[in-house]
C-alpha cells in the first residue's frame, strides 16, 4: 500500500487517496471529501453530454430518422399504387403519339373531336386499371407542329386523360381529373378514374385539352402500343 496526496487549487487543502499496490483503485474505495474530487472529475465529462456536439447529435439522429421514415412511406405508396394497377385486369399504352391531321380538318374519335392543327409528343406512356379504376399518364414534349406556336404548347396550359370504352355507337367517355401542361409540354397525373363499366372492349386512351374552356375538350394526343393485361391487342 502506498499514499498519495492531491492538492486543492488554492493549495490550502490535500486529499489522500490509498490505493493497493497489487491491483487497480475499486469503485467503493474510500476517499477523503469526495464532493470536490467528484465534482473537478466528473466536471468535463458533463459538459460533454450537455455540449452542443451532444444536442446537435441528438437533431441530427431525429432528421435522420425523419429522413427514414419519409422514404418507407414513399416506398409503401408507390407499392400500394402499383398494386392498385397491376390487380385485375389492365390496360396499358407503351407510347404517346400527336394528332396529325393538317390545320382545319378534324378527325374525330367516338365523336371526340381533333385539335386544330398537327402535334408532335416527345415520349409518353398510360395505364389504366379497368378493375380499380387506378389511372397513370405522362407526356413529355407535346407541342403543336406548326402555326405562330410551333415547337410550344400555345395557350393550351392543361390537360386531362380520357379513357374510351366501348367506341362506335355507345362509347362510356371517362376523363382525368385536369393536370398542368408546361411551357415544354410536360404533364403528369396519378389517380382514379371512376365509373368504368364492366364491360370495356377495345379501350382507347386520349390526351385532351382542359384549358383554355375555348378549346376544352379536343384531343390533341393518343396512347399507342396498346397491351391488355400484358398481352398486345
Amino acid at each position: 500500500m502506498y499514499a498519495k496526496s492531491l492538492a486543492d487549487f488554492d493549495g490550502q487543502r490535500s486529499f489522500l487517496v490509498t490505493v493497493p499496490r497489487d491491483k487497480a483503485p475499486e469503485r467503493h474505495q474510500k476517499v477523503t471529501e469526495p464532493s470536490l474530487l467528484r465534482t473537478l472529475l466528473l466536471l468535463p465529462l458533463q459538459q460533454s453530454r450537455i455540449g452542443p456536439r451532444a444536442v446537435c447529435g441528438d437533431h441530427v439522429k431525429g432528421y435522420e430518422m425523419k429522413k427514414v421514415l419519409v422514404g418507407l412511406l414513399s416506398l409503401s405508396f408507390c407499392a400500394a399504387a402499383a398494386l392498385a394497377l397491376d390487380f385485375g385486369e389492365s390496360v396499358r399504352w407503351n407510347g404517346i403519339a400527336g394528332v396529325i391531321t393538317a390545320p382545319g380538318v378534324d378527325n374525330p374519335v367516338s365523336g371526340i373531336h381533333a385539335g386544330a392543327g398537327p402535334w408532335s409528343v416527345r415520349s409518353g406512356r398510360a395505364r389504366v386499371n379497368l378493375t380499380t379504376g387506378a389511372a397513370f399518364f405522362d407526356v413529355d414534349g407535346l407541342v403543336l407542329n406548326g402555326s405562330n406556336s410551333s415547337g410550344t404548347p400555345g395557350p393550351v396550359t392543361a390537360v386531362e386523360g380520357t379513357l374510351v370504352c366501348n367506341p362506335g355507337a355507345t362509347p362510356v367517355i371517362l376523363d382525368t381529373t385536369p393536370v398542368a401542361l408546361n411551357v415544354h409540354g410536360d404533364a403528369q397525373f396519378a389517380g382514379q378514374l371512376s365509373g368504368i363499366p364492366s364491360t370495356c372492349n377495345n379501350p382507347l386512351f386520349l390526351v385532351r385539352i382542359a384549358a383554355p374552356a375555348a378549346a376544352a375538350g379536343k384531343w390533341i394526343a393518343t396512347g399507342t402500343e396498346r397491351f391488355i393485361n400484358d398481352e398486345a391487342r
